[in-house]
């Protein structure tokens, strides 16, 4: 086939040379061509506002190295935020703008009731997404963080839900975890006998996860407010979530790319660098959630990346040392795609298609990003070329320098289908293994008609 783009749009697609013309010309040489990657859950510099410019450049330059065109940040910016986003988020947004070079939205995170009296002022600044944390690292611990999330949280986000009700195109990313329950049933992780991974896992059951999914998911269905629960990790949350979307489809969920490739047997493999929060969950939980991607259930596969430091990851000891103690979180964006192509479709556990419409087409519609996730007429020319027979051993020195390069898990590995070529809006930005530039990122706003809601109080 033949693409044809004008102003920065799909405006037709023929077959190969029925349509003759004085056009500028990219070859494609046979391969496939898929739309641009959406990235429901990326992390843009966790903590370090100051940082936003730099951290929006360098990471966004690694997920268009991936096949990404298109990120939903989770905006968790520090304590600054505390007394409110409003005076805070349009220079942010210039900021990001100045660096970024991939299409991005903003996803602020809400943590106390002046946050959630700023939601409806947020929403008329184009933000159609904000983060919450139920209720992991509540109070003082997510304050030693840099994240914002006070005791009475259940009211925090019930108000939250009340205030984007009446917005049927407003959606809330929410980490569900019941940390009192973690307190509760298990203190500190101890090993006895177990791998790390599965002590730590040990520590967050997934009974955590549940608790807080099947609470958010009566709240949200009482509000009709869109609700998109975020990084289910296994089995038993999975079942949670698919029973909650039945009776109230205005729940979506993702999994992420190390729940699928990644279990807590590989503890000798990983160590501390293994840590993310909900926990790596066994074989049967990752072999779980492949089936539902297999089936398409899973609303998105979204990357949560967190790039962290080999120095954050040890903390001050060793690859086996105290995971208490160390930052969870990875920097995959990269090698997210072929990971997935090499690992599944190449071995027919699920095909390209499938694999698309949980990187792109879906994720695109969970957050009414219409403009995104299609190789249709009328959609952004946002395209990623591959060739699913080529493959090549990666390394980390020939990846795009972020903060988790200098500890990269997948070191060696042979992967087919790395982005041979990225563009974005028309324009190639990445080709043949390096960014090249040429066109710059810009702020996705979305624009709310107020719906009419009838409820009994």
């Amino acid at each position: 086939m033949d693409v044809f783009i004008q102003d920065s749009k799909i405006s037709g697609i023929h077959k190969s040379g029925i349509i003759k013309g004085d056009y500028e010309v990219y070859d494609g040489k046979g391969m496939l061509a898929i739309p641009g990657l959406v990235d429901l859950h990326f992390h843009p510099m966790v903590g370090k506002p100051d940082q936003l410019q730099s951290g929006m450049k360098t990471e966004g330059m690694a997920a268009l190295a991936g096949g990404f065109t298109y990120l939903r940040c989770q905006m968790l910016v520090g304590l600054v935020s505390e007394r409110g986003w409003v005076p805070l988020i349009e220079k942010m947004i210039s900021d990001a703008e100045k660096s970024a070079p991939l299409d991005f939205s903003f996803n602020p995170q809400l943590g106390n009731l002046k946050h959630v009296s700023e939601v409806p002022q947020l929403i008329t600044h184009g933000i159609n997404g904000f983060k919450l944390f139920f209720d992991a690292y509540r109070g003082e611990v997510g304050r030693k963080l840099g994240i914002v999330a006070e005791e009475n949280i259940r009211q925090v986000l019930q108000g939250i839900l009340a205030a984007i009700s009446m917005n049927p195109q407003v959606r809330l990313i929410v980490h569900a975890e019941d940390e009192d329950y973690i307190q509760y049933i298990t203190g500190q992780p101890k090993t006895g006998g177990k791998g790390i991974l599965e002590a730590f896992s040990d520590s967050r059951p997934p009974f955590a996860e549940v608790l807080k999914q099947n609470e958010l998911a009566s709240l949200a269905e009482e509000f009709g407010s869109n609700v998109h629960i975020a990084h289910v990790s296994g089995e038993r949350s999975l079942r949670a979530v698919l029973a909650a979307k039945q009776r109230y489809p205005n729940i979506t969920f993702e999994t992420e790319p190390h729940y699928l490739l990644l279990d807590y047997t590989m503890s000798k493999k990983l160590g501390v660098y293994g840590k993310v929060v909900p926990p790596l969950r066994s074989p049967a939980d990752r072999k779980a959630l492949v089936s539902a991607v297999a089936n398409r259930k899973v609303d998105s596969i979204s990357t949560d990346t967190n790039p962290c430091t080999k120095a954050e990851k040890e903390n001050g000891e060793s690859k086996y040392g105290n995971i208490d103690k160390v930052s969870p979180g990875f920097d995959n964006i990269q090698v997210v795609l072929p990971l997935l192509i090499t690992n599944f479709v190449k071995k027919n556990v699920f095909t390209i298609n499938d694999l698309v419409w949980a990187m792109s087409d879906r994720p695109s519609q969970v957050f009414w990003a219409s403009q995104k996730g299609g190789i249709s007429v009328g959609k952004d020319a946002d395209l990623v070329l591959l060739d699913l027979t080529h493959h090549k051993k990666v390394s980390s020195d020939s990846l795009v320098r972020v903060g988790g390069n200098e500890w990269f898990l997948f070191e060696g590995e042979d992967l087919y289908g790395m982005p041979e070529a990225t563009f974005l809006r028309g324009s190639l930005v990445y080709n043949d293994g390096a960014y090249i530039g040429g066109e710059s990122g810009k702020y996705i706003r979305f624009r709310q008609s107020l719906k009419k809601v009838s409820r009994t109080t």
